[in-house]
């Protein structure tokens, strides 16, 4: 009997090793197999790709570990799906606005919080999937993500916008027309690269597009009806985004012309009320 219980008690031992030896290493991530280092002075390389690991870079937040070789495991999310709030312990993680802006922290057991948007920097991706800039570890300093000499960087094979939307985030347009290659999606992501995502305003509102856009461009995908009738509502804003002057030209005329119409009846029922 004593014989049992030693060796349930030694298994349980072995596994609680196991669990508690370091965390569970899932998919490898998509950072590129060759480019995937940063550098820090006191904490040496930063392997974005470990063999027993992998930093994942999804359309909204990262996830998944990096390595360093002198403080081990860098944890870049909370447990569960971002992006992260980033207001207590449970929610702490790395986020990715639709401009491929960094905010937010990873963490490190033995040096503590990494800001990837600290006051004097922020880690950016650009659309190559080249991460730039400096992040800040109050206990390490600052990590460097992309170098030239000597040459070093992170790069993330960036991830599809959508199964059904594609089209670099124009999911309901590519959904109504087939193709993130139609000519009529390109206009949209071109008005979208030139004219929202270079102001905060804009970004957030692409921002916001990419959070809840993807389940009606699905919806959309699968109804061929839904399809032509997406088409057909899209058509002004796209004839907008190619022909602008043109279409400020038709604006101004139908605004003038309710103006003079809206005139037209004022003083039609000025004059019936004064022939009364």
């Amino acid at each position: 009997m004593k014989s049992r219980v030693k060796g349930i008690i030694t298994a349980v031992a072995l596994l609680a090793g196991i669990v508690m030896a370091g965390p569970v290493m899932a998919a490898d991530g998509n950072i590129s197999d060759s480019d995937k280092y940063a550098w820090s002075e006191n904490a040496g390389w930063f392997n974005f790709k470990p063999s027993d690991g992998g930093v994942t870079v999804n359309k909204t937040h990262l996830s998944g570990y990096a390595w360093a070789e002198n403080i081990g495991w860098v944890k870049l999310g909370a447990d569960g799906d971002g992006p992260y709030d980033n207001t207590d312990n449970t929610n702490w993680g790395v986020n990715m606005d639709a401009s491929r802006n960094l905010s937010g922290y990873g963490w490190s057991e033995s040096a503590g919080w990494i800001n990837f948007n600290p006051a004097d920097s922020q880690v950016t991706i650009d659309a190559n999937g080249d991460f730039n800039g400096l992040a800040w570890s109050e206990n390490l300093g600052w990590v460097k993500f992309n170098n030239s000499s000597p040459p070093y960087k992170v790069t993330a094979n960036l991830p599809a916008a959508s199964s059904s939307g594609g089209g670099g985030g124009c999911f309901i347009a590519t959904a109504a027309f087939g193709s993130y290659m139609a000519p009529d999606v390109m206009a949209l992501r071109h008005f979208r690269d030139e004219y929202l995502l270079t102001n905060a305003l804009g970004a957030k509102f692409v921002e916001l597009y990419y959070k809840y856009s993807p389940p009606v461009a699905d919806y959309i995908a699968e109804r061929e009806t839904l399809r032509a009738v997406t088409r057909w509502a899209l058509t002004p804003l796209i004839y907008g985004v190619k022909f602008p002057l043109q279409t400020m030209v038709i604006l101004t005329g139908i605004i003038s012309y309710l103006c003079i119409d809206l005139y037209r009846k004022r003083m039609v029922v000025r004059i019936g009320v004064r022939t009364r």
